[in-house]
């Protein structure tokens, strides 16, 4: 046994890390031994993991090999990890590297041959001799390219040029650009194909960056160089060794000098312009050329010819034009220069079969070194395309095409939907159908239209409408491949084993059991929970049965945690809650006293989050449409909602959650407790023991206190406990004032509220004529919350269809039955046809405007808070007594309500933020799906299904806040 393979059974009960490390490196060695060093596939590493976890069970399979996972939705993919996986890359970067500077017996006779061929020794021999003739000159420069290069490699230019007496004439041009020709063969004129719209972008560059050079008669090529040393911002010149200079970071002047003047090795100099001669230098010899772009283009080729450096001030300037004009691959001063790369930002290589990733800029830049070649994804077409279609250079804050920067990670990442070829095999093309088909059904679930059946319906029209097509195709297809010479049998088997998954596409998905069991698999699905509640009989077929009843309760606490790990969520939350709390304006409940109070006594740590919820209980008739609280099969709805979250997102659908789903009939008869108990003990959970979520690369542990119960007035008295009738003696919930002194009261009695002592009391007394109170309320088991600190109000029926509209009527029975003013025919053509321009303004008569202004606000001054609720109650003390007097009518409930507005107001915030509008318009999703389901046996388990289906496929998508479109108020 292998010594380090003894130690590390020695410690089989618990493995250090240093001895996971030594297990890597011994597995990840025979595996490329027995492989005999050719490509490993993923599932060997797979199952030498599972290997290990059989052998030491202490230890997780994730800590030594987790498979490369696609992307979905807009998850990035992520790349395969383990100390397995890294152990291989690096074993394998070594081998790539080792390979690259590896010269065989076979190379090396090969060179000595070619090295002591006589023909090439007298090639060589002449070069050092004659400049005549050219032609005879420029073949022996040709055949002797190798043996110059070896030769002369370490040697110093000045060598070379005395070496060679041709390299000092003119002709040397010719000679030099040999070189470079035989180094990159497709490069010879690509210049002059780019560095027209190339120039044309820098000019139009500089331009708008207003860099001013001085009018000259030059052409558009040599006012392009001029101005190309200004667009890149100078950069640090490190230390030199051998000189011992210090860093220092050069001036534009001497970025602008080294491009044109500098004289290490050489140096380009632009003559007499209006004689327009150019001139190149370089060891004291002077070529002389026709235009400023062949100066250019032969100082490029001289760098690469001679195998020399760029100068080190104006580095990033050659790269520039090495990677744009003359498409060499992008480098990684690239990524610094034109996409402002830091080096603490994250960056992953794109290379076929790597899929590393990096959290610096210099363990990239010497894992680059070890490819022979970047990946086709990384070129400068993205920034030609860019200088090409919008003459525009990239400015150190763009990212364009190709290569792009993720803002929030800077992660390097490709714009383009192509897989390298290199990684696509079976296992990768059966992921990828699978997630498409996944991503598939969960979005047809999460149509309220389309009913689970009809999923099925469809998917069973597709199976259909491509099996016998793709069994043809497939057929034809192999044919041609058989008979073709040029195709591999393994990738022959290869396709056809892809077209087998594509007839294959719902496999382990056919039927619904099997797509929900799939979704609950990826919890992202979190399905209702069935409570038995209590049983009733029925009687069928004569018989009699013993049927349960059940409520659907679904754990808040799983869903939040998605809701809040989704992209952007907890995030912008956290930033709203910042500016509530630095606020002049009161604007949330977050910021009022009576929130403050409630979470006063809660201990949490310096890190920990609490943040409220509301809670909205309502009924609606899932038979009919048209919502008319009334049938057997009315339905009573729980939702939640978090009122802190930014305003531009409270009001979507898909943030309102649902919490518990029965028949109304059931809470009558088996009651509030039965009911309600494990709602409760769920909110006390959330208080408890919250969640805890990803915050960047933190954890962050969230809780939640119910702050208000929600609702209309009828649902309210409800769930709270009190007289569901309006005719009752005590009936508000708010204070105990009789009916007799609520019909003409018209300010708040503060002697006359509801608090714990005489709740408790009233309890005592057991006697709902006298007290109002039908039980205790079961949510008083909530920590925090008491039935009578409950301070909800609805505007939407206390007002627009309640007082406003009580209103109406009376005025309008004075005009037209009474005064007979006008007639209801007339009134109903002035509507009909009355004008309202242009805009969408809501077709109904407002009652007094002040009132509304206040009661629709969706913030308040601090500062003017007290006066704004002592104006709104005079407003509604006016209005109650005007309606009294014009009417000789008594008030009715919905009028005492606005008598405690102004309290609720100061309280907790505004009353726009405690409207049930918004949830009101959360039944039409339930009621859509209940109208396309014939079957009402257990319909509120259905429905409740059809939503969490819904909600998976937000969850399984990640459509965070960034999806959403941006909602402005008007002021």
């Amino acid at each position: 046994m292998h010594v380090d393979g003894k130690i590390i059974m020695a410690h089989k009960h618990k493995l250090n890390n240093d001895d996971r490390q030594k297990l890597a490196k011994i597995v990840v060695n025979q595996i490329i031994s027995t492989h005999n060093y050719a490509e490993i596939r993923a599932g060997t590493f797979l199952e030498a993991a599972k290997e290990i976890i059989n052998l030491f069970p202490t230890e997780k399979i994730e800590t030594y090999y987790i498979p490369y996972s696609p992307p979905k939705g807009s998850l990035r993919r992520q790349p395969a990890r383990g100390k397995l996986w890294s152990r291989y890359v690096n074993v394998r970067a070594a081998l790539r590297l080792a390979d690259k500077y590896k010269v065989t017996d076979e190379n090396k006779e090969n060179l000595v041959l070619e090295e002591e061929n006589d023909k090439y020794e007298h090639d060589l021999a002449f070069l050092k001799v004659a400049v005549e003739p050219q032609q005879r000159v420029a073949q022996c420069w040709e055949s002797t390219f190798r043996i110059r290069q070896k030769r002369y490699k370490s040697e110093p230019i000045e060598t070379y040029f005395e070496a060679f007496p041709s390299l000092k004439l003119q002709f040397g041009i010719e000679l030099l650009e040999i070189d470079f020709n035989t180094l990159h063969p497709n490069k010879a004129n690509i210049i002059y194909e780019n560095w027209p719209s190339v120039s044309k972008a820098i000019l139009s560059e500089a331009k708008e960056r207003k860099i001013i050079i001085e009018e000259r008669n030059e052409d558009l090529s040599t006012s392009a160089l001029l101005c190309l040393p200004y667009l890149f911002s100078p950069t640090t010149v490190k230390n030199s060794s051998k000189n011992k200079i210090g860093n220092w970071r050069p001036s534009r002047l001497e970025v602008q000098h080294s491009f044109f003047f500098c004289t290490k090795p050489f140096g380009v100099a632009v003559g007499d312009v209006g004689q327009e001669s150019y001139y190149v230098y370089n060891q004291n010899i002077k070529y002389k050329l026709e235009s400023s772009i062949r100066c250019l283009e032969l100082l490029y080729k001289l760098f690469h010819a001679l195998n020399l450096n760029y100068p080190a001030e104006s580095k990033s300037i050659w790269q520039f034009i090495e990677e744009v004009v003359y498409g060499m691959p992008v480098t990684v001063t690239h990524l610094k220069i034109i996409h402002n790369l830091k080096p603490n930002d994250t960056y992953n290589c794109v290379e076929p079969n790597c899929f590393r990733n990096f959290s610096s800029l210099n363990s990239f830049r010497k894992h680059i070194k070890t490819h022979e070649n970047i990946n086709s994804h990384l070129t400068r077409k993205s920034l030609l395309d860019v200088t090409t279609n919008s003459t525009n250079l990239p400015d150190n804050n763009s990212t364009h095409s190709t290569v792009c920067i993720d803002e929030d990670t800077k992660t390097v990442v490709s714009n383009e939907s192509e897989i390298p070829r290199s990684i696509i095999d079976n296992n990768f093309y059966k992921s990828l159908i699978e997630n498409r088909v996944v991503s598939f059904i969960a979005n047809m679930y999460a149509m309220n239209n389309l009913t689970r059946k009809d999923v099925q319906v469809i998917i069973n029209y597709i199976k259909n409408l491509f099996g016998e097509p793709l069994e043809v195709l497939k057929i034809d297809i192999l044919q041609i491949l058989k008979n073709s010479t040029q195709i591999r049998l393994e990738d022959s088997e290869r396709i056809a084993l892809y077209f087998e998954q594509l007839k294959s596409l719902f496999s382990g998905l056919d039927s619904d059991y099997l797509r929900l069991k799939h979704f609950k698999d990826s919890h992202f699905y979190i399905p209702p929970i069935q409570c038995i509640i209590g049983q009733r009989e029925t009687t069928r077929n004569n018989a009699v049965y013993a049927q349960s009843n059940v409520s659907q309760f679904i754990e808040l606490s799983k869903i939040l945690k998605l809701f809040f790990e989704l992209p952007n969520v907890l995030k912008e939350t956290l930033e709203h809650l910042n500016i509530l709390k630095s606020s002049r304006f009161y604007q949330n409940i977050y910021q009022s006293e009576f929130w403050k109070n409630k979470i006063n006594h809660i201990h949490l740590q310096d890190n920990d989050i609490i943040l409220p919820l509301y809670i909205y209980f309502d009924d609606y008739e899932s038979g009919n449409p048209l919502g008319s609280h009334a049938g057997i099969h009315k339905i009573s709805s729980i939702y939640c909602s978090v009122p802190v979250l930014p305003q531009k997102y409270q009001s979507q659908l898909a943030n309102i959650f649902l919490f518990s789903l029965f028949h109304s009939s059931d809470l009558k008869e088996f009651g509030h407790k039965v009911i309600f108990s494990k709602l409760v003990e769920e909110c006390n959970k959330l208080l408890s023991d919250g969640i805890r979520v990803k915050n960047f690369n933190t954890q962050t542990n969230i809780y939640f206190c119910v702050a208000l119960i929600l609702g209309d007035n009828l649902g309210l008295n409800t769930i709270l406990g009190y007289t569901e009738s309006f005719r009752a003696s005590f009936y508000c919930r708010f204070c105990k004032c009789n009916k007799t002194v609520l019909e003409s009261q018209l300010t708040e009695d503060a002697n006359m509220l509801r608090s714990k002592l005489n709740y408790e009391n009233d309890l005592e007394t057991g006697n709902t004529t006298l007290t109002g109170i039908k039980q205790r309320c079961v949510w008083n088991n909530v920590v925090t919350f008491h039935a009578t600190d409950n301070l909800s109000v609805d505007i939407a029926h206390d007002i627009f269809e309640g007082v406003g509209s009580f209103d109406i009527c009376e005025l309008l029975h004075r005009f037209i039955i009474v005064d007979k003013i006008f007639t209801l025919g007339i009134l109903n053509k002035r509507i009909k046809y009355f004008n309202y321009g242009n805009q969408n303004i809501n077709k109904n008569i407002n009652i007094n405007k002040k009132i509304l202004d206040i009661v629709l606000s969706q913030e308040f001054l601090y500062s003017s808070l007290q006066i704004t609720c002592n104006y709104l109650q005079e407003l509604i003390s006016n209005h109650h007594q005007l309606y009294m007097e014009l009417f000789n009518l008594p008030l009715k409930p919905k009028h005492h309500f606005l008598v405690h507005y102004p309290r609720v107001l100061k309280t907790v915030g505004p009353l726009s933020k405690l409207s049930t509008l918004r949830f009101e318009s959360k039944h039409r999703e339930f009621k859509k799906t209940a109208v396309g389901v014939a079957s009402r046996v257990n319909i509120t388990y259905t429905v409740a299904i059809k939503h969490q289906l819904k909600l998976c496929a937000t969850f399984m998508e990640e459509k965070g806040f960034m999806n959403y479109p941006q909602i402005e108020l008007k002021e």
